[in-house]
């Protein structure tokens, strides 16, 4: 029993029950009812409750219009009663926990020791399991996962080890038609958890998840007191069993890269349900990563100039760490082929360095770059982006040589002190930090005052030059 749901949650369940106070609301059932009633009153849930909430609320979502009434007066029911069980609020905490639950539950190490596992469907959907021994052929036994109203569908594969190689198997999935979202080898030896002292700020980890395994970057960790998930899930830290708080990275099978999830998500974990990394993350290749920035400017009618980084200058909080960019960090990229793309879009070019008519430099400030916008749709709906104030930011990807992580009282840091590659310079239309600012010139006094960029120079100071601010979308090969 628990009852460290997010208070939000119960928000949530109260804005639900002071809804039905004053209009009397006819939505939903006892049962329904009853549950705000417990949200809101912060009483302790069981694990079976938790799947149950779960389970209604990922349903109910989609009928959630944010109002509790129309305008014409009658109730959204679906708005009101997915409030009444908490909400997302509650949807983001439960994922957690029934994630936690099947993890700690499961007493036997993935992957599964002497036979081939293909997971059909997400076991998380599920309220319990059965397995049938050889029920699609001798040495091919069927997992069904067992739904709340008794239905069952099938939700894993299993191959005996013994009398299927790897290739076998998955030469059996295809001849049948199966298509798994996970497919994990048998279990060759104990997979090996991490020891106290073995994981710092920085590390790529991986773990056993309600969904598969996942993996990521750790970017806290507590050895007493208790770290928190984004969902408001807490675990606590010992020095034999230290807590970490993980930024989540995905797999895209289509780039075959790990990415950060986008929006980032945060979650926690002990140093005993993790493992190492590090060193099969970047058999794949560096880490790519690309920051949103302020200050791009026209100094012309058609020159587009500005600083992508900035050295020294710390980021926003980047959910969980800060982050510097370290002088010296880009000199040796700047042999590099860099493109200038709208939006990251290798379909919208605006200028190269191998053809010259992109030019980058740095400088004791940062890394500058300077382009003549092509006489083309994307250069020309650049310009007049520009000029109306609609696009003020900046983006670009780069892969990291070399850095450093850091905790000071109680904050992290991030040093970036060498770039491997520079890929691309990108003016953007979302970046990750609107706030941030920059400035138009269109005066031909000043461009001439300030004379033609080259990699030894740069270009002018803009007007109201903002703090840089940065956004992390790591990925990793």
């Amino acid at each position: 029993m628990r009852n460290d749901y997010p208070i939000a949650a119960s928000e949530e369940a109260q804005k639900a029950l002071d809804h039905r106070a004053e209009f009397g609301s006819e939505c939903g059932t006892a049962v329904g009812w009853a549950r705000a009633q417990q949200l809101a009153d912060r009483e302790e849930i069981s694990d079976e409750v938790i799947l149950r909430t779960r389970s209604f609320l990922q349903r109910a979502a989609v009928y959630n219009t944010g109002e509790f009434m129309n305008p014409d007066g009658t109730e959204v029911c679906g708005s009101v009663m997915y409030a009444a069980w908490g909400g997302q609020p509650m949807l983001q905490w439960t994922d957690d926990v029934i994630a936690e639950i099947a993890r700690t539950k499961s007493q036997e190490a993935r992957p599964y020791p002497n036979e081939h596992a293909a997971r059909i469907e997400d076991p998380a959907e599920y309220v319990s399991f059965a397995r049938v021994n050889d029920f699609f052929s001798e040495g091919v036994d069927a997992i069904f996962g067992i739904e709340e109203d008794g239905d069952t569908e099938l939700q894993a594969i299993r191959f005996d080890a013994d009398r299927f190689t790897v290739e076998e198997a998955e030469a059996w999935l295809a001849e049948y038609g199966f298509t798994p979202i996970l497919f994990e080898p048998a279990m060759q030896e104990a997979q090996e958890r991490a020891e106290p002292n073995e994981l710092a700020v920085g590390d790529f980890v991986k773990w056993d998840s309600g969904n598969g395994q996942a993996q990521g970057r750790i970017i806290e960790i507590a050895t007493e007191g208790e770290l928190a998930a984004d969902s408001g899930f807490t675990v606590e830290g010992t020095p034999d069993d230290p807590a970490a708080k993980v930024r989540i990275y995905d797999y895209d099978s289509e780039l075959q890269l790990y990415i950060e999830r986008e929006p980032s998500l945060n979650v926690v974990h002990r140093f005993s349900t993790l493992e190492p990394f590090g060193a099969d993350f970047r058999k794949h290749g560096a880490i790519k990563e690309k920051r949103a920035l302020g200050e791009m400017y026209v100094t012309s009618d058609r020159t587009v100039r500005g600083y992508a980084a900035v050295y020294g200058s710390p980021s926003e909080d980047l959910g969980g760490f800060i982050e510097y960019i370290e002088k010296g960090a880009f000199d040796s990229a700047l042999g590099d082929d860099v493109r200038a793309l709208f939006n990251h879009d290798a379909n919208l070019l605006l200028a190269r360095t191998a053809s010259g008519t992109l030019q980058i430099g740095v400088d004791d400030r940062g890394l500058w770059y300077e382009f003549e916008a092509p006489n083309t749709t994307a250069g020309n709906d650049l310009l007049e982006l520009l000029k109306r104030g609609d696009v003020t930011q900046s983006s670009f990807g780069f892969t990291i040589k070399e850095d450093e992580w850091a905790m000071r009282n109680g904050i992290t840091y991030r040093y970036i002190k060498k770039v491997a590659r520079l890929y691309d310079v990108s003016p953007v239309t979302y970046p990750a930090y609107p706030a941030t600012s920059a400035a138009l010139k269109a005066s031909e006094a000043s461009r001439a005052s300030e004379g033609p960029a080259t990699s030894q120079e740069a270009p002018a100071q803009a007007v109201d030059l903002t703090a840089y601010r940065l956004r992390l979308i790591k990925t990793q090969l």
